[in-house]
């Protein structure tokens, strides 16, 4: 399977899908054989080539966790999200073994968007995203509002005020945007617990109408405080000066489209970035006034082990 890799590709299998979309590469696009589109953006722009990718260590992420409470409480931020890297030495083989990752995953994650994709000739990125960033139908359009993080087994637990507050804060600013931005028939369902994985968030499902095109609306919502923060532009500053490494992906979104007014945006989270023997895992935290920074770092060691769990499993680590 190498000589399959080697090159520019996307696959992606939709939540509740048995079979995936598989894109090559066809006059500098990405092209499926029904005539899908797909498109990967970053969280922000970064060098293409294999730099800023540093782990994480753990006094460094609660230094920072630490200083994200003190900016919230101290009235600069209301809700900032911070992510981590988390370095998993593989065997040698491992790029070999990309179409197992992805089946593991498919597998593994019914009710996830499973993707993995080359856009450049030093990496594989591979993830299980539980969020829809903007999906377009026509004219009608659907998004979420996807945050706080528990195991699942904590089920029987009520939410925290925090994880509820957090939540709150992404609902908000969706349904805000899609008014200042001409959204009409605006329908919220949630909150709800939602599974993903061995996790669950609360979700709020939002539905409205539009003429604009989904370019415009990922415009509209991204970067949303569910992986940045509140406000956006000072979260994201936080973020630059604070944060270690590039996010490079992590965070980013892909979009996949056809010409008949289809079209499905996904932010890319739980997802690593393999390259060489190494695989990078990218994962963050919404930080709130009322965080705990060792529960945070607890919150993104159980993100990671989406990811780790399948290498392990696979053998591959």
């Amino acid at each position: 399977m190498k000589s399959e890799f080697a090159k520019r590709f996307a696959r992606v299998r939709f939540p509740g899908k048995e079979n995936a979309l598989y894109f090559e590469e066809v006059h500098d696009k990405l092209i499926s054989s029904d005539g899908w589109e797909f498109t990967a953006y970053p969280f922000d722009q970064y060098p293409d080539e294999l730099n800023g990718i540093w782990p994480t260590q753990q006094e460094d992420h609660l230094r920072i966790v630490n200083q994200a409470i003190d900016a919230i409480q101290s009235g600069k931020l209301t809700k900032v999200v911070i992510s981590r890297v988390k370095e998993i030495p593989l065997k040698p083989s491992v790029e070999d073994s990309i179409d197992r990752i992805f089946s593991a995953l498919c597998e593994k994650y019914p009710l996830a968007c499973v993707y993995v994709y080359r856009m450049n000739v030093h990496s594989v990125w591979i993830g299980a995203t539980p969020e829809v960033l903007v999906s377009k139908q026509g004219n009608v359009f659907s998004t979420m509002a996807l945050a706080g993080t528990r195991l699942a087994q904590e089920a029987q637990n009520e939410w925290g005020e925090k994880e509820k507050n957090e939540q709150a804060v992404v609902t908000n600013f969706m349904d805000l945007r899609i008014q200042q931005n001409g959204g009409t028939d605006i329908q919220l369902k949630g909150p709800y617990t939602s599974k993903a994985a061995h996790l669950e968030h609360i979700r709020t499902d939002i539905q409205f109408a539009s003429e604009k095109t989904i370019s415009d609306w990922i415009r509209v919502f991204h970067p949303t405080p569910a992986i940045c923060g509140m406000p956006v532009d000072a979260a994201k500053g936080f973020i630059q000066s604070h944060e270690k490494h590039q996010r490079r992906m992590y965070s980013g979104y892909f979009l996949v489209e056809n010409n008949q007014g289809e079209a499905m945006a996904y932010v890319q989270l739980r997802c690593m970035e393999i390259a060489g023997n190494k695989a990078f895992i990218y994962v963050g935290g919404g930080i709130m006034g009322d965080s705990d920074a060792s529960a945070e770092w607890i919150e993104t060691e159980n993100k990671a082990m989406v990811m780790q769990r399948v290498l392990e499993d696979l053998n591959l680590s």
